[in-house]
Order: structure tokens, then sequence, then C-alpha cells
């Protein structure tokens, strides 16, 4: 909510991140040597949000179609970043992260989030954006 008055809120959507932010984060997250496995599995988050995020701006300005980041999948992701002009190969790189991170996200009891795949995520997203120049 932005505002209420006396005939409503004022909603507006917003992402809580921008893409680089979310980047950023996870970056420093990974930089941390004293991360915890928590804030780990906090920057496979972020990451997630960062490809639905990326996927959701490739849509808008590559297909020229509004499609919200917040009810994506990874087959979602691969959809659009395929015909936003994104390789097999980059998207390929993606799919790997997001796999990593959806573990995550219904991580068992003894999951341990890996760093350098982490990492390897923050580059994969990096690379694509470049490439789709977004």
């Amino acid at each position: 909510m932005t505002g209420y008055t006396k005939i409503g809120p004022t909603i507006a959507l917003l992402a809580w991140s921008s893409l680089d932010e979310r980047l950023r984060e996870a970056e420093a997250i990974v930089s941390d040597s004293a991360a915890s496995s928590v804030r780990l599995q906090q920057a496979e988050e972020e990451l997630r949000l960062a490809a639905c995020q990326l996927a959701s701006i490739a849509a808008k300005r590559k297909l020229g179609r509004e499609t919200s980041p917040h009810n994506m999948n990874k087959g979602n992701v691969r959809a659009i970043l395929v015909a936003a002009g994104t390789t097999e190969a980059a998207v390929d790189r993606i799919q790997a992260m997001f796999i990593n991170a959806d573990d995550s996200h219904h991580a068992p009891k003894n999951y341990q989030p890996n760093v350098q795949r982490i990492r390897q995520g923050i580059a994969a997203i990096r690379d694509v954006k470049a490439a789709l120049v977004i």
C-alpha cells in the first residue's frame, strides 16, 4: 500500500528490490566468509527472485508484454528468455541456478547451500542481462 484515503487504499505494484540490488545482496552474502547457512539460502532466494525479475524485464522490453515476476517458475523464466533471444546455453546456466534456488526454497533440515553455485548464478544472470542489453 502506498497511501490510504477516505475512498480506500492506493495500491501500487512495485518490486521490493531492483534486479541489480538483488544481485549485489547475493554477492555481499557470498563474500562474507562468516555467512551462515540461512544467509546463504537468502542469497539463493535473491537469485531466484532476480531470475524472475530478469524474465519480466525481458518480456516487457524485448517482447512488448507485461509479465509479473511474482508468479513465475523456472519454466516461465526459460520460455521468456528464449523468446527474448537468449541463447540456450545461457538459459541453461540460469536454469541450473534456478534448480538450486528451488531446492533451497523447499530445503530439508540438512540442506547446505553451495557458495560456488551461488556465484555461478550471479554471473549467469549478469551475463544474460548484458547480452539482452536491459
